[in-house]
This record gives structure tokens, sequence and C-alpha cells, in this order.
């Protein structure tokens, strides 16, 4: 998966018109790993509070290798 988000971020095609493109492949154990230690339940957020946590979380230095894109998301 890694080497997938790797070759995702080198490549810069966009879809949709060029108005929307992947930011992000994130594995359901890191998910789960993440529940852990923040002491959050992902599941039981609403959709704008995961987005935010998300969000969050790839532009975090620490797990930027979970981003497909360069830069901040």
């Amino acid at each position: 998966m890694l080497a997938r988000n790797k070759l995702l971020r080198e490549d810069s095609t966009m879809s949709d018109g060029g108005t929307m493109h992947h930011i992000g492949s994130i594995p359901w154990n890191v998910i789960t790993l993440w529940n852990s230690m923040d002491g959050i339940d992902f599941m039981q957020m609403d959709s704008k509070a995961q987005e935010k946590y998300l969000l969050g979380k790839l532009n975090d230095p620490d797990w930027a290798y979970l981003k497909t894109t360069e830069g901040t998301v």
C-alpha cells in the first residue's frame, strides 16, 4: 500500500475534469490504531468531524506517507 501511495503521489493526473484528486489511502488498521491512540471512535463521528480528523492526520508529518498528493490537504 505504501508503494502504491508513493506512485500516486508522483502521478499528477487529475480526475473529474481536474476538480478532484485522490489525497490519501488509509488502511483500516491505521484508523483502529488512531482510535486507540487518540481515545476516539472514528465511526461514531459525524462526517464533518471525520473529514476534519482525517485531514489533520494526513497533514501531520508523522503520517505523511499515507498521502497520495504533495502539500497540505
